[in-house]
């Protein structure tokens, strides 16, 4: 380096630090107090990148009541001194160049000293832009905010409207989903907020509006449009209530992204909405991938749009009008369990040696059809599976939740349990099933002396047993090497996908009434699960081949909704890699295939798929949990 260049650095070293004290002295009031003023001290630190880089960014300043105090801008590399009395605050921290994702609630005390703050690091986002209108109009100065979806939302990012009704926000580089909440101006308006659901944001490689992922990415949101009808709740006792229809509703929908959320004041016990089906159908007409979501507390009930199909709505009309025009409606309910459901949730679940878990609280689901006196109760939904999500409360363990519905006997069964974690640590548990009644979370451990944690299917048949779908000899042992009957394996089916066993209605010469497992063989009949023998019988106390055994499954798989055909090359793939393929049915060749392509059913050492030999307690827990899996109905 030569003397020339050596001076020139030199003299730009300085004019840049002495550019960064005239940044910090312009951002930062002094330190000492005027006469009667409460005393301040700094609070500085440096806003930059995940690798290290100096960002320039915003500083929000609040007190711990959520009270605006103030705002500072860093400097060019990012770093900010602010000067602020004695007390708790709290941090918002927004780049203003690039895409990053707002840095939210960095907690700061300031206790006669000045703080030195670690460094805020803001990940990269997604910048999601629009226009919020009021009839029409930009609305302009008004704050939107950007919330994750669920039961207690947290605050992702928030805006406010520039003149012309413009918006930008970011959306962070995490897989969840988000709604946009824009305040309705009109002060008169119901509800306070227009929800317009911005979907699922995949993270880096894309996924629903959220974009490609990358820093600097831009998605439109388009417009919130805010004349969505008012919606008036009563609340009384406890008990929320209102009604939902007319043109304007279905107006709305029209123009609605995503699921209908109506959620029930924070002090309800119980939400019934009443629904025209003029609603849902437009509903189902916009999207059949989106749902009618009704939030009471920490529970999340989703019907999804396909429910409301035009024949589905024409058979509840039926039931209620039987041929007489007139204006019918759909009635939703959404109940805590009162305390004496609590009591006897309680009682049957020590019955069964599990726990049950009273936070977040049972609750009760019901829908049915309504004209006049005239009531239909809708309580079997066929091959559509209905959600309902509870939302765990923070630093609740994720470990052996089993969901169950309650029987008319008292009695409970299991229901297909998924159980989730957000990205901001939230947890849920959602239900899936076929129908409606009183839904309960339990905790059980299940441990078999025979089914050692060495042994290969140690894991199924602990995860099946503690979801109360395979059951032990009551003596603490499993016998996982015993082997499976016809009507065992049919009720362990039934019991997976949440169905409730039907009265017998003499389908097979060898399945009575009184046959424990009629019931059950019924239910799987009627779900398409089985089907019997030519000659009218079904032989339940035959043991259950391999070959039948993926029969069953896959058309399980099928009715939970997992339609997958197979061509003829893709069947003849699938079993020619084993050796006794030839021995495998005709009948049962799709079923087999069906179950090797999906992860469902494995061979045997040696490339032998073993088709006609009879399947152990063991195979059929383990099979049965690879098809809750494949169909997204169980972990």
């Amino acid at each position: 380096m030569n003397e020339t260049s050596y001076k020139i650095r030199i003299k730009g070293m300085l004019l840049s630090a002495l550019a960064a004290l005239l940044i910090a002295a312009a951002m930062s009031p002094a330190a000492a107090a005027a006469p009667g003023e409460e005393p301040r001290h700094a609070v500085s630190g440096q806003v930059r990148t995940l690798g290290g880089t100096g960002v320039p960014a915003l500083i929000y300043v609040y007190q711990s009541t959520l009270e605006a105090v103030t705002e500072a801008a860093t400097n060019e590399y990012g770093e900010f001194s602010v000067e602020l009395p004695d007390g708790d605050y709290i941090l918002d921290v927004r780049a203003t160049t690039g895409s990053y994702a707002l840095s939210l609630r960095h907690e700061v005390a300031v206790d006669g000293a000045a703080v030195s703050l670690p460094a805020i690091e803001l990940s990269a986002g997604t910048v999601i832009s629009g226009v919020a209108r009021f009839d029409g109009v930009p609305a302009s100065s008004v704050r939107v905010q950007l919330q994750t979806v669920g039961a207690s939302p947290k605050l992702v990012d928030y805006a406010t409207t520039d003149a012309n009704g413009r918006y930008r926000i970011v959306l962070p580089n995490a897989a969840a989903a988000y709604h946009l909440l824009v305040p309705n101006p009109d002060p008169n308006g119901r509800p306070a907020w227009e929800t317009v659901n911005v979907g699922y944001h995949g993270g880096a490689g894309g996924g629903g509006t959220g974009g490609t992922g990358g820093a600097g990415g831009t998605d439109d949101a388009g417009t919130a449009v805010l004349n969505r009808p008012a919606l008036t709740i009563e609340l009384k006792d406890g008990q929320a209530s209102a009604s939902l229809g007319g043109i304007a509703w279905t107006s709305y929908i029209e123009q609605l992204q995503g699921d209908l959320s109506v959620q029930a004041p924070a002090d309800a016990m119980s939400f019934a909405l009443s629904v025209s089906p003029e609603v849902l159908a437009a509903l189902f007409e916009k999207s059949e991938s989106s749902a009618f979501a009704v939030t009471l507390g920490d529970v999340v009930y989703r019907l999804p749009a396909v429910l409301f199909a035009p024949d589905r709505l024409r058979q509840l009309k039926e039931k209620v009008q039987d041929g007489v025009e007139g204006q019918w409606t759909l009635e939703i309910v959404v109940q805590k369990a009162t305390a004496a459901e609590l009591a006897l949730l309680r009682e049957s679940a020590e019955q069964l040696g599990a726990e049950l878990i009273a936070d977040p609280s049972p609750a009760a689901f019901s829908i049915r059809a309504v004209y006049g006196e005239n009531r239909y109760e809708w309580e079997d939904f066929g091959s559509v599976f209905v959600s309902r999500t509870f939302q765990l409360s923070s630093g609740q363990s994720t470990a052996g939740y089993a969901g169950v519905v309650a029987t008319e006997g008292g009695g409970l069964r299991p229901v297909p349990t998924l159980v989730r974690e957000a990205s901001d640590g939230s947890a849920f548990v959602e239900l899936r099933r076929n129908g409606n009644s009183l839904y309960a979370l339990l905790r059980m451990e299940a441990a078999f002396e025979d089914v050692t944690e060495d042994h290969w299917a140690h894991d199924s048949i602990g995860r099946l047993a503690a979801r109360l779908i395979v059951q032990g000899d009551g003596d603490g042992r499993f016998r996982p090497n015993v082997t499976v009957t016809r009507a065992e394996f049919a009720a362990m089916l039934v019991r997976s996908l949440g169905l409730t066993p039907k009265r017998s209605e003499g389908l097979f010469k060898d399945v009575t009434e009184a046959y424990w497992a009629a019931g059950e063989v019924q239910a799987a009949y009627d779900a398409g699960i089985v089907r019997g023998l030519a000659d009218g019988r079904f032989e339940p106390e035959a043991m259950v081949s391999r070959e039948d055994a993926a029969v069953m499954l896959a058309r399980a798989s099928a009715f939970a909704g997992k339609q997958d055909e197979l061509l003829a090359e893709a069947i003849a793939t699938a079993v020619g890699r084993y050796k006794d393929a030839s021995a495998i049915a005709e009948y049962a060749r799709e079923g087999v295939a069906y179950g090797i392509v999906n992860g469902v059913i494995t061979g045997k050492p040696g490339a032998l798929i073993d088709p006609d030999g009879n399947a152990t307690r063991a195979e059929a827990a383990t099979f049965i949990l690879r098809m809750l899996r494949s169909v997204e109905l169980g972990q």
